[in-house]
C-alpha cells in the first residue's frame, strides 16, 4: 500500500470544503495505485498549513495552500521572545489568507486548532492583546499603508470558533485576503493604539514551476502484460485529475535525488505534475542513463514508465521540462546482483577475514601477555623473597646488639614487636598492592622497634588531604630504604640521628621521601647494599607490568645526610 505522508492536519475558515474535495480525489488516486502497485511514494513536503499565532485571548491565522518558514521551529509551540520578532515565510500559494479573532479564553488550547503554533509569554496580562486597542498597517511590495484599527477591517463569522457565553459565533477581521503574484512581498504588522508594537508577519511568493514535481513513483512486479498495466495507469490518472491539483502549489524540488533499491523485474512508474506554464501534451523530456540504458532525451507526459528491471541495472532517470531545460529532476534505482556478487557481500568477506585475523593476533598477544605477566609476578616474589632474608638479617643484628648491651628488657620488647612485625611482612607479600596507610603503619613499626636500640629522632608528615586507605602502592617497596637510613646512617649519630619520613601529593603523583642526617654514601657505587639493588629490580619489574602507573627512585646523599625520594607517578584520578 502507499506510504501516505500527511499532507495537512486542519485548515482554517473556507478553504477546507474546497480542500476536503481535492483530499477525497487524491485518496482515490493513491488507493487505485496501491492496489495496482507492490509500492508507491508520495513526495511532498510535510507542512502545517495553517499557523496560529496565539497572543492571550486573540488569535492571528495564517493560511495558504502550502507555506513554510524561512526558519524551520525546533519545537512546537514556539514562544515568541521579542515583541516585534519577524516572522518570515516563504508562500507558493497564489491565495493568502490573515485573519485575527479575540476568541474566549478557555478556547485557545481546544484541538480544533491543529497547525502551526506560536505563543507569547512576555505577559500574562489579558488585556495586553485585545482587538479594539490593537491597529494593522499592510506593506504590499513596499508600499505602505496607513495604520488602521483592527476592528475596521472587513470582519466575518468565523464557524470555528464559538463563544463560551452565548454559543455564537465569534467575529474575526481580514487582515489580508488577497492573491500574491511571484515575486511579491507582503509585511503585516501588528501595534497597540499607544505605539508599543506586537508581531510582524512577513511572506514573499516564490515560483514553484522550476523543477518537475513528482506526484508519485509506483513500481510493479506482478506478471501482468505491459498493456494491461499501461491500461491501468490510465484509469488512475482519470481519478487523479482533481487530485493533481492539490498539488499545484508545491515547489517543485521534492523527491530524493538517491538511488533507490528494486528487485528484478520491477517497472517503475512516475507520476510528474503537469506544469501551469505549458499546455502542452507533453511538455515533459526525460532520459534514462547507466548500464544497459542509454537514451537520447524523449517527449513525454506526467507519466513514465519504464520496462522490467534486470539484475545488475544501475541507472538514473532525468526529467525535465522542455521549456526549461536548466532544471533536471534525477531519480537514481538499481538491482543488485546475487547477495554473493554484490559488493556489499565482497567487503563482508573482506571485513570477515580480517576480524577473523585480528582475532587470532589478539588472542595470541593475549595470551603472550599473560605469560609475560605471570613470568614478571613471579620474579617480583622472587624478589621480594630476597628481601626478606636481608630484613630479617638486619633485624636480628639489633636483637643482638640489644642483648650484647645487656638490655634486656628492649631486646625481649624488640623480639616480640618483631615477630608481629614479621607476620605482617608475610601476609603483605602475598599481595601485589597494599594501602599506603597499611604500608606507613609497617614502616612505622619498624623505626619504633629501631629506636629501641638507637634512640634517634624520628618524624612522620603525612599530606592530610591524602586517601591512605584508597591508595595502595607495592608492600614494603620503602623498607629496604628506611633500613639502610637506619643502619647507614642515623644508627652511628645516636641520639643526635634524625630521620623523617615525609609524603605528600603533587599532582596525580605521591611522593614519598626518606631523609636521615647520617654521614652520606655515594649513590652510584651500590653495589654493596642489596635493599637498594633489589629495590630498584622490583621497581623495573613494576613499571614493565603496568603502563600507566609508574615508579621512580631517585637517591641524593651528601656528607650532612641522605634523601631518597620514591615517586610514584600517575596514582590519583584528578589532580
Amino acid at each position: 500500500m502507499l506510504q501516505i505522508v500527511k499532507i495537512c492536519k486542519k485548515i482554517s475558515i473556507n478553504f477546507r470544503i474546497h480542500l476536503m474535495k481535492k483530499i477525497f480525489a487524491l485518496f482515490c488516486f493513491l488507493s487505485f495505485a496501491g492496489a495496482m502497485s507492490a509500492r508507491a511514494q508520495v513526495f511532498f513536503e510535510d507542512h502545517d498549513m495553517s499557523h496560529y499565532f496565539l497572543l492571550q485571548k486573540t488569535i492571528v491565522t495564517v493560511h495558504a495552500n502550502y507555506f513554510v518558514p524561512k526558519q524551520t521551529p525546533k519545537r512546537d509551540p514556539v514562544f515568541i521572545d521579542s515583541a516585534s520578532q519577524l516572522f518570515a515565510y516563504d508562500t507558493y500559494s497564489r491565495d493568502l489568507t490573515v485573519s485575527i479573532v479575540e476568541a474566549d479564553h478557555k478556547y485557545w488550547s481546544s484541538p480544533r486548532l491543529s497547525g502551526q503554533f506560536f505563543t507569547d509569554q512576555k505577559t500574562s496580562s489579558q488585556d495586553y492583546y485585545k482587538t479594539d486597542r490593537m491597529e494593522v498597517r499592510i506593506t504590499h511590495n513596499g508600499r505602505i499603508k496607513d495604520w488602521k484599527p483592527v476592528e475596521t477591517m472587513p470582519s466575518f463569522e468565523d464557524p470555528w470558533i464559538r463563544s463560551n457565553k452565548d454559543g455564537g459565533y465569534r467575529i474575526s477581521w481580514w487582515l489580508f485576503k488577497d492573491t500574491l503574484a511571484v515575486g511579491d512581498s507582503l509585511l503585516i504588522e501588528l501595534r497597540r493604539k499607544d505605539g508599543l508594537k506586537l508581531q510582524r508577519i512577513g511572506f514573499v511568493r516564490k515560483p514553484t514551476d522550476f523543477k518537475p514535481f513528482v506526484i508519485q513513483i509506483g513500481h510493479d512486479t506482478t506478471q501482468r502484460s505491459e498493456q494491461a498495466y499501461i491500461n491501468s495507469y490510465i484509469k488512475m490518472l482519470r481519478l487523479s485529475e482533481n487530485g493533481e491539483a492539490f498539488y499545484k502549489d508545491r515547489p517543485g524540488n521534492n523527491g530524493p535525488e538517491k538511488r533507490e533499491r528494486y528487485f528484478p523485474g520491477s517497472r517503475l512508474t512516475f507520476f510528474f505534475r503537469r506544469p501551469s506554464f505549458s499546455k502542452d501534451e507533453q511538455p515533459f523530456e526525460y532520459r534514462i542513463t547507466g548500464g544497459r540504458f542509454k537514451m537520447d532525451w524523449e517527449s513525454s507526459g506526467p507519466v513514465i514508465i519504464t520496462g522490467a528491471l534486470q539484475a545488475g541495472d544501475d541507472a538514473v532517470l532525468e526529467v525535465r521540462y522542455r521549456e526549461k531545460p536548466q532544471e533536471v529532476y534525477r531519480y537514481g534505482f538499481y538491482v543488485p546482483e546475487a547477495y554473493y556478487q554484490a559488493p556489499w557481500f565482497k567487503i563482508l568477506e573482506i571485513t570477515g577475514i580480517i576480524f577473523v585475523i585480528m582475532l587470532v593476533v589478539f588472542i595470541f598477544i593475549t595470551r603472550r601477555r599473560k605469560r609475560e605477566l605471570s613470568r614478571r609476578k613471579l620474579e617480583m616474589k622472587a624478589l621480594y623473597a630476597q628481601l626478606n632474608p636481608h630484613f630479617v638479617f638486619n633485624a636480628l643484628s639489633s636483637i643482638q646488639g640489644l642483648v650484647n648491651d645487656r638490655q634486656t628488657d628492649k631486646a625481649n620488647e624488640y623480639l616480640t614487636g618483631f615477630s608481629t612485625l614479621l607476620r605482617n611482612s608475610m601476609q603483605s607479600g602475598q599481595k601485589e598492592t597494599v594501602p599506603l596507610e597499611l604500608e606507613l603503619r609497617h614502616l612505622d613499626n619498624y623505626i619504633r622497634l629501631e629506636k629501641l636500640r638507637f634512640n634517634f629522632e624520628y618524624g612522620l608528615e603525612l599530606d592530610p588531604l591524602l586517601p591512605l586507605n584508597d591508595l595502595e602502592v607495592p608492600p614494603f617497596l620503602a623498607q629496604p630504604m628506611v633500613e639502610n637510613a637506619v643502619k647507614h646512617g642515623v644508627a652511628a649519630k645516636g641520639e643526635q640521628g634524625e630521620l623523617i619520613i615525609r609524603v605528600s601529593r603533587e599532582g596525580r603523583d605521591i611522593v614519598f621521601s626518606i631523609t636521615d642526617n647520617g654521614p652520606g654514601f655515594n649513590p652510584t657505587a651500590v653495589s654493596d647494599r642489596q635493599g637498594i639493588r633489589l629495590t630498584r629490580d622490583r621497581i623495573a619489574l613494576f613499571n614493565k607490568t603496568n603502563r600507566e602507573k609508574q615508579v621512580q627512585m631517585n637517591i641524593q646523599s651528601n656528607q650532612t645526610g641522605t634523601t631518597v625520594v620514591i615517586l610514584y607517578k600517575n596514582w590519583t584520578e584528578n589532580a
